[in-house]
C-alpha cells in the first residue's frame, strides 16, 4: 500500500483497492471535521461507471466529496503526481484493470492511439452518432470516382456536403487499410 501524494489521507494498493486514513471528528459536531490518522484504515467502496471505470468517493481538502477514478488514485500512488497536460492511460484497454503495471501517464493523442490499437476507438460507423454505415461510405467513394457530384451524393445519402467531402478525402469513415495521419504543428 502506498500513499497518494496528490490526495492527502488516501492510499492505494497494487490490486486497485483504495483506503482512507480519515477518521471522523470528535466533540459536539462529531463527524463534521475529519482528522488524518495514518494508523486508521477504511477501505472505500467502488462504483463502476457506464464505461467500465472504477470510481471511489473521496473528500477534497475543501471538505467537499467527489468521485475520483481509481486508476487516477493508483497511478498517483505508484507513479507519482500527474504531470500537467497528461492523463492516465490503460495500456491493455480494460478500464477496470487498475494494476500499476497497466497504468501510465500519457497525452490525449497517445490515449487515442491506444483506443485504436485495442479496437475501442469510436470513429466512422462505430460512433454512436454515425449517420452512415461503412458500406455506404464505400458506395460514396465508388460513385464519386465514377463522376458523381458531391452535392448530389449529399442529397442521395441525406447528409451534408462536408460529410461527403470528409468521406472522399479519408477524414472519416476510413477505407479499409487506411490510417489516420497525425498533423504535427
Amino acid at each position: 500500500m502506498k500513499p497518494c501524494p496528490s490526495f492527502p489521507g488516501y492510499s492505494a494498493t497494487a490490486d486497485g483497492r483504495v483506503f482512507s486514513h480519515r477518521r471522523r471528528g470528535r466533540g459536539a459536531q462529531r463527524g463534521s471535521v475529519s482528522t488524518l490518522d495514518p494508523d486508521f484504515l477504511y477501505e472505500l467502496s467502488q462504483q463502476t461507471t457506464i464505461k467500465g471505470y472504477q470510481t471511489a468517493s473521496i473528500i477534497l481538502p475543501n471538505g467537499k466529496s467527489r468521485p475520483v477514478g481509481v486508476h487516477q488514485l493508483v497511478a498517483d500512488a505508484f507513479h507519482g503526481p500527474r504531470p500537467n497536460g497528461l492523463i492516465v492511460r490503460h495500456l491493455n484497454g480494460v478500464p477496470s484493470d487498475n494494476a500499476p503495471r497497466n497504468l501510465k501517464y500519457g497525452t490525449d493523442a497517445e490515449n487515442a492511439d491506444d483506443r485504436k490499437r485495442h479496437g475501442t476507438y469510436l470513429g466512422g460507423s462505430n460512433h454512436h452518432n454515425a449517420k452512415l454505415s461503412g458500406g455506404q461510405a464505400v458506395a460514396i467513394r465508388t460513385k464519386r470516382r465514377a463522376g458523381a457530384r458531391v452535392k448530389d451524393l449529399a442529397a442521395e445519402f441525406s447528409v451534408s456536403v462536408s460529410t461527403i467531402e470528409s468521406i472522399i478525402y479519408n477524414r472519416s469513415y476510413l477505407a479499409p487499410g487506411t490510417e489516420f495521419k497525425r498533423v504535427t504543428p
